[in-house]
């Protein structure tokens, strides 16, 4: 009799401790992420891509968010653009070349991906000679309907050899070429102007230049065609499309032979943001409440650099969202955000709220303020299923103890 109350004691705590249950234990999912190629060797100055590849192994990947890092001073990214699988930019994307770090969301509408391909190309420069390190960090994100599905440990890298400036693709007796845009001076920044200007100038050779052959597309290393006269020393594009665009230009001498062949890299984005369309956790509070405002957006070409915040068209700051207002005194405020893209493209939003003296009868759903958290609604769960549990065991234990003495 003793060892059955015993064991039965022994019974309840158990029962009790797994009803009250543990942190639940994310497993890892079998979605990988890796870069391509894994090696390659480059010179400094050089331009070159890598491109991270997804494989969602059946895991129904719907959003994927890559953070990158890579050696800063040896090399410095240019541009990300995604793939066709999730070509949807989310809010966040960044290139920070100080810090040696790249964030960059996708994710897709058109139904979750099961297969594999390329999450995005990153555009890399060399920068000085070294051996360079681009690394996908196991943080990295690989999402299925709310619910996380990368594979940590299947995460992968890729090693860049930078060597010195070689000029052995310059023939003999040929002149240096270099080029420069006033229109876009910087290769690595975006801009919202649509017309490009470029100027070039020669330095030696051993004969004079009797023409140029330029071209101007969307392909990083192209070998020019077009012919252009030697007093030439200017060319227009007019009216580029958004994206990653490149002029390409090489001299040819009286002689035959040819100079480098110069790739400049120009970047347009003259498309503002997708719409902003702000919330606030609730329109009408009391003095002494808090109101939180949520807003966020994507930009298809360039990203989303940064939002800034306004109220009642005073000026406005950057912010991150959330923004929690408190302290704010009866009366409406109109709450105004802004969307930067990195080519200074803006878009804008708003959404108003009503504060009210303090006292005032504020009409309010049934319940208002009393929500619990989940944590918390989980706890209380579980314990009333605990203790229900508990005292039918109890019950049950008790009927037991019973009808053995009535039998002794």
């Amino acid at each position: 009799m003793k060892m059955f109350l015993k064991q039965t004691c022994y019974l309840l705590f158990a029962v009790f401790l797994v009803l009250q249950g543990t942190p639940a234990v994310q497993a890892a999912g079998a979605a990988t992420m890796i870069l391509s190629p894994q090696s390659q060797t480059v010179e400094v100055g050089n331009t070159f891509k890598v491109t991270i590849d997804v494989n969602a192994s059946n895991e129904e990947i719907d959003t994927v968010r890559a953070y990158v890092s890579f050696s800063k001073d040896l090399l410095q990214a240019t541009d990300v653009s995604l793939g066709n699988l999730f070509s949807r930019v989310s809010p966040g994307s960044s290139i920070d070349n100080t810090s040696g770090e790249i964030s960059m969301g996708g994710f897709t509408l058109d139904g979750p991906v099961n297969g594999s391909g390329v999450f995005a190309t990153i555009t890399f420069e060399a920068i000085a000679e070294g051996q360079a390190t681009i690394a996908v960090s196991p943080s990295s994100k690989m999402i299925s309907a709310g619910v996380e599905k990368i594979n940590p440990s299947s995460v992968g890298s890729s090693t860049v050899t930078i060597g010195a400036i070689t000029f052995e693709d310059i023939e003999e007796g040929a002149a240096y070429l270099t080029v420069e845009s006033p229109s876009h001076p910087n290769q690595s920044a975006w801009s919202s102007e649509k017309n490009a200007n470029f100027s070039w100038s020669i330095d030696g050779g051993s004969s004079d230049i009797t023409s140029y052959l330029v071209a101007f597309d969307d392909q990083l290393s192209t070998d020019p065609a077009i012919i252009l006269s030697a007093e030439i020393d200017s060319y227009e594009v007019t009216d580029i499309a958004d994206g990653l665009w490149y002029f390409h230009i090489k001299g040819v001498h009286a002689s035959g032979v040819v100079t480098n062949t110069v790739h400049y890299t120009v970047r347009v984005d003259a498309t503002v943001p997708n719409p902003l369309e702000p919330s606030v956790s609730q329109t009408q509070l009391l003095e002494g409440e808090s109101v939180e405002l949520y807003f966020g957006t994507t930009d298809e070409t360039s990203g989303i650099l940064y939002y800034q915040v306004a109220i009642n068209g005073g000026e406005y700051v950057p912010k991150a969202s959330p923004v929690i207002f408190e302290d704010l005194v009866a009366g409406t405020y109109l709450l105004q955000v802004g969307a930067v893209d990195y080519a200074g493209n803006e878009t804008y939003g708003s959404v108003s709220v009503r504060v009210y003296p303090e006292g005032y009868d504020l009409e309010r759903p049934v319940g208002y303020g009393e929500e619990k958290t989940e944590k918390e609604g989980a706890f209380w769960n579980t314990t009333t299923m605990a203790v229900t549990v508990i005292v039918l065991l109890l019950v049950i234990g008790g009927g037991i103890v019973i009808g053995l003495r009535k039998k002794k």
